[in-house]
């Protein structure tokens, strides 16, 4: 699904810097432009929540040792 939206993402951008950064900031534009990327940022968050944090974990571990 995310390779579908990233490619979606690509071919539409050429008509999204014509339609809408080329043009003042409108609240139509901008409802487009939260819609746009509020799943981009959200598909990042959770690709960050996924990351195993080692390095606070090893840390905890070398605490509790002690």
């Amino acid at each position: 699904f995310l390779a579908l939206w990233i490619l979606d993402f690509i071919q539409t951008l050429p008509t999204e810097i014509n339609v809408v950064w080329s043009r003042p900031l409108s609240g139509t534009s901008l409802i487009f432009l939260v819609n746009r990327y509020s799943f981009m940022i959200s598909q990042c968050n959770q690709l960050f929540e996924g990351i195993p944090h080692y390095a606070s974990n090893t840390l905890l571990v070398a605490h509790s040792i002690d």
